[in-house]
């Protein structure tokens, strides 16, 4: 092993490489050519093949050094064991075994590693944490029924999100991990959040949240969309149409509404193992007034900030905000202060015309049409889209200001081949034409004249049946801006 002269070298193990530590101290005589053994002791044990951490010698190196440089030699190593301890010792905390001047964490001296505590990639380490987390269990429960008189009278610890913690199977595991994970890897932190979260559960009857039915002004806000990229369910809250002071005025029951939003959201999930764990959410804050009574939006959105990072943990894949005002930053900025700082970066904030930044995350073919995506919510489209589109991606093109951009929609093949097309703008306007121009000498033809296309017109659409084999093309036109590209989508597909 490349052991390094600060007495650090890299163990690669899989997905979870660490940097081990050593103690190198002189051992022995000098001898006459002026060399000296050195003895390697783990310091932070990697439990890698032979380098188990035993706390006993775990390698020798021979180390030459001029005569004239030994004491030099002895002084360095002297000062990095020094360095090596003093820099362990803030790291390794208080469950610790001591072994002389070599301390090691217990459990065979492996940390485990918080980005290797999903159930698909556990080591060693991170599983025994989790076998040790499971036994802790009939401890947590006497507690929950001793607390809550609630789950007393259950006689049964409540489900989390569908999910009983008593049963030993792939759904538990990545529910436990979750709570490891939000207590960095802190057993006892990690035990009493469950220990919180299930007399919470148990004493609001969080479990029959989605069967209740909540005051008018609380419904028609939230829908469910399909997937992220990353697979994780799509949930759109809209602020836009919300009356503020009926939705906000009450904090209980604002919490309580946002509650049965995030219950009806992690009932989409599945949790197998390598799937999805969490949500991609989207708040989209088009048409949200500027002036409301801020005091009660703070005091209810920081109390359901509070709500969720303690109960929730590790439910929050990504959060965009869309269409955000710039005034609303500054409130932003407030209630994220409750937020852990690993949750907070997982925000993304987007302006009017951000849909690019929006279409990494979420395909353009499942973001709504409100949202400058293609997913229409025209009942009748919808279903055309359905039978004709709905395996086809969408295409981008960006047309910067003062030009034009051809894109091709459809190869035709043949003479009387059918091609049902759709496109639009995603922010702002651009002019568009709808032309197929034949393989021959032949003139192309006009499907669909030069028009203006606003973002409000959303996604518009047409056939085309040719008389011959060529090709359909679209032609964007920026001519009306002179600084902000305009960003378009477009698909096509032959149809029988």
């Amino acid at each position: 092993l490349p052991i390094a002269a600060n007495g650090a070298f890299n163990c690669n193990s899989g997905a979870c490489a660490r940097t081990v530590w050593l103690q190198l101290s002189p051992r022995g005589p000098t001898f006459e050519d002026g060399s000296f053994d050195l003895t390697a002791n783990h310091v932070r044990g990697d439990g890698v093949g032979a380098l188990a951490a035993s706390g006993t010698a775990a390698a020798v190196i021979l180390s030459v050094a001029s005569q004239r440089r030994l004491h030099h030699s002895r002084r360095s190593v002297r000062s990095k064991r020094k360095a090596v301890d003093e820099k362990h010792q803030s790291r390794i905390g208080r469950n610790t075994l001591s072994l002389g001047r070599t301390e090691m964490p217990q459990g065979g001296g492996i940390k485990p590693d918080r980005s290797c505590s999903y159930l698909h990639l556990l080591g060693d380490a991170e599983a025994s944490l989790l076998q040790e987390f499971r036994g802790m269990l009939p401890g947590i429960a006497a507690r929950v029924f001793q607390e809550s008189t609630k789950a007393k009278a259950a006689g049964s610890l409540p489900l989390v999100w569908g999910v009983d913690l008593t049963e030993a199977n792939a759904a538990s595991n990545i529910l436990l991990l979750k709570f490891l994970r939000a207590a960095d890897m802190d057993l006892q932190a990690a035990a009493t959040r469950l220990l919180e979260t299930l007399k919470f559960r148990a004493d609001e009857d969080i479990n029959a949240l989605p069967g209740v039915q909540l005051s008018e002004h609380f419904q028609g806000h939230d829908s469910f969309g399909g997937q992220d990229v990353a697979g994780r369910p799509v949930l759109i809250s809209r602020y836009g149409n919300m009356d503020n002071d009926l939705v906000f005025g009450n904090t209980d029951e604002f919490v309580r509404y946002r509650l049965q939003t995030m219950e009806k959201a992690m009932a989409q999930l599945s949790f197998e193992r390598a799937g999805a764990e969490d949500l991609c959410q989207i708040h989209d804050y088009s048409g949200v007034p500027l002036l409301f009574k801020s005091e009660e939006v703070k005091a209810s959105v920081g109390a359901m900030a509070k709500v969720l990072s303690t109960h929730y943990p590790e439910t929050k894949g990504v959060t965009i905000f869309v269409k955000f005002p710039v005034v609303f930053s500054k409130l932003f900025q407030v209630f994220s202060t409750f937020i852990p700082e690993k949750t907070r970066k997982k925000f993304v904030i987007l302006s009017e015309s951000d849909q690019g930044l929006l279409f990494k995350y979420i395909r353009p073919e499942v973001v709504p049409e409100y949202l400058g995506g293609m997913l229409t919510g025209n009942q009748q489209q919808q279903q055309q889209q359905q039978q004709q589109l709905s395996d086809v991606a969408c295409n981008q093109v960006s047309v910067r200001p003062r030009s034009r951009a051809d894109a091709i929609l459809q190869e035709v093949p043949a003479a009387g081949a059918a091609v049902a097309w759709e496109l639009r703008v995603c922010s702002q306007e651009v002019d568009y034409e709808i032309a197929f121009v034949p393989q021959g000498e032949a003139p192309e033809v006009v499907v669909a004249a030069t028009q203006l296309l606003t973002a409000k017109d959303g996604v518009v659409s047409g056939e085309y049946v040719s008389q011959e084999p060529g090709t359909l093309v679209c032609r964007f036109s920026n001519q009306r801006a002179w600084f902000q590209d305009r960003l378009c989508l477009f698909r096509a597909s032959a149809i029988e």
